[in-house]
C-alpha cells in the first residue's frame, strides 16, 4: 500500500519493505505467477499507527419513551474495530465492534455513551455523547415584546426532538385564551403587562428548564452617553438610544444644571454651572401606558471651575480678576520643573479656539496674562496645558 516500500525480495516469497512514518493502513497482496498463469492474490491488512477517536458519534440524545434506536460513529481511518461503552439501562443488540451499534432500553435514567477506535498498534480516546431522558429547553420564545394598546398576542417557541408538551406561564395582566401545552399560544391581556413569558418542554419523563421573553407596556431606556466630567464646560450634551414603543423621554439634571433644549426627546443640551454637587443626570421614557424606571449616569463634582481630574498635584493656581473688563492673570506655582513651558488656550461659547498663547515660566513659578480687549462680552473657557500637552487647570472667565 501507499507508505511501504519493498526494499528487497521482490518476485520471491520473503520480502523486506520501508514504512513511512505517515502510514496509518493498508493491504499486502501477494500472488504465485508461473508460465501458465497467477494465483488468486492473498491479502494482509496492516497498521502503522493506532487510529485517532471519531469525530462524532449521532443518534437521539432524549431518550423518554424510546425502546431501542441506533448510534453512529464517524469512521476512522486505520481502524480495525469500534469499542462502545453505555450507560446503566442501555445494551447493545446489534453491530457490536462496528461503528453503526443499536441499542435497546430497559431504564436508563441519564449518562453518557461513548465509542474509541482500535487496531492492532492500540486504541484512540474515546468520544462521547450525553444523553438524558429530559428534553431540552426551546430554543426561542417569538412574538411581540411590546404591549401598549395590544389587547391580543400570539407568542411561539421553538419544537423540541422529543418533547410531547410544553407549559407556558404568563405574567399578571396576561392569560392564555388558546394553545396550552403546544408550541402555539394566543394570549389575552386585561392590562399591558409588564414581566416575562416562560415556556418548558416536557415528554412525559422529565421537564426541561425554562426558556423566558421579557414583554412590556414601556421599556427603560438604554446607556446614557454624553461627558461625566463637565467642569470647564458651559453647555454640554447627553443622549440616549430611541426606545421602542416609546412617545416621549422625560430627564431630570444634577442641582444647578439646567436644560437649555431636548427635555421630552432622545438628546438634550444643558447648562452647566462653575460650581456643583456630583449628582445622577436620569431619563425615563414614556408612552400612553405609563412611564418606565430611570437610567442615569453620575456627573462629578465642579469645585471653582477645576475639573476634577485636571488639577495634578505639585500645581497651584490662581486666575484674577473674574469677572474681568479686559484682562486677567493667572498665577503659576509648581515644584514639578524649572522653566516650564504652559499652553494656554481660550474659547468661547460655541467651542470656537480664539486664543493660543505658550509661555515659559522661569523656576516654575510666575504670571500668565491674555488680553480680552478686543473679544465680546460674554463667558470664555480658559484651559492651561503642561509641556506634555496634558490639561492641568480649566476655569470659566466672564467678560463684562
Amino acid at each position: 500500500p501507499t507508505g511501504i516500500t519493498i526494499t528487497s525480495g521482490s518476485g520471491t516469497n520473503s520480502v523486506n519493505v520501508s514504512i513511512a512514518s505517515t502510514f496509518i493502513v493498508g493491504n499486502i497482496i501477494v500472488t504465485a505467477v508461473n508460465p501458465c498463469g497467477t494465483t488468486v492474490g492473498q491479502i494482509l491488512t496492516v497498521y502503522g499507527k493506532a487510529p485517532t477517536t471519531p469525530a462524532a458519534i449521532t443518534g437521539i440524545t432524549a431518550l423518554c419513551g424510546v425502546t431501542s434506536t441506533t448510534y453512529t460513529a464517524a469512521v476512522t481511518s486505520g481502524a480495525a474495530g469500534y469499542l462502545w461503552n453505555l450507560p446503566s439501562g442501555l445494551t447493545i443488540i446489534s453491530g457490536t465492534g462496528t461503528n453503526v451499534i443499536t441499542i435497546a432500553n430497559s431504564g436508563f435514567t441519564g449518562g453518557s455513551i461513548s465509542v474509541a477506535a482500535y487496531n492492532a498498534c492500540g486504541t484512540s480516546l474515546p468520544r462521547t455523547l450525553a444523553l438524558t431522558v429530559a428534553p431540552i429547553a426551546p430554543t426561542s420564545i417569538s412574538g411581540p415584546t411590546f404591549t401598549c394598546g395590544l389587547s391580543t398576542a400570539i407568542y411561539v417557541c421553538a419544537a423540541v426532538v422529543g418533547a410531547t408538551s410544553y407549559n407556558w406561564v404568563m405574567p399578571v395582566g396576561a392569560s392564555i385564551t388558546s394553545g396550552q401545552g403546544t408550541t402555539n399560544i394566543l394570549v389575552t391581556f386585561s392590562i399591558p403587562p409588564n414581566g416575562i413569558i416562560s415556556v418548558t418542554a416536557t415528554n412525559g419523563c422529565a421537564t426541561s428548564i425554562a426558556r423566558t421573553f421579557g414583554i412590556g407596556r414601556v421599556f427603560a431606556p438604554g446607556a446614557i452617553t454624553g461627558q461625566t466630567v463637565v467642569c470647564g464646560l458651559s453647555t454640554t450634551a447627553y443622549s440616549i438610544a430611541a426606545v421602542t414603543g416609546s412617545t416621549s423621554y422625560f430627564w431630570v439634571v444634577p442641582a444647578g444644571m439646567t436644560i437649555s433644549s431636548g427635555q421630552w426627546t432622545t438628546s438634550i443640551v444643558v447648562n452647566v454651572p462653575m460650581t456643583m454637587a456630583s449628582g445622577l443626570l436620569k431619563v425615563q421614557s414614556n408612552n400612553s401606558c405609563g412611564s418606565s424606571g430611570f437610567a442615569s449616569i453620575t456627573i462629578g463634582a465642579c469645585a471653582n471651575g477645576i475639573s476634577n481630574n485636571s488639577f495634578k498635584e505639585g500645581y497651584q493656581f490662581s486666575l484674577y480678576p473674574n469677572p474681568t473688563f479686559n484682562e486677567f492673570t493667572i498665577d503659576v506655582a509648581s515644584r514639578m520643573k524649572v522653566n516650564e513651558k504652559y499652553i494656554i488656550e481660550v474659547y468661547d461659547v460655541l467651542g470656537n479656539k480664539i486664543i493660543t498663547k505658550e509661555e515659559v515660566l522661569s523656576e516654575g513659578t510666575g504670571s500668565i496674562k491674555i488680553d480680552l480687549q478686543d473679544n465680546n462680552v460674554g463667558i470664555y473657557l480658559v484651559r492651561l496645558l503642561n509641556q506634555e500637552n496634558r490639561l492641568i487647570y480649566s476655569e470659566r472667565v466672564i467678560k463684562e
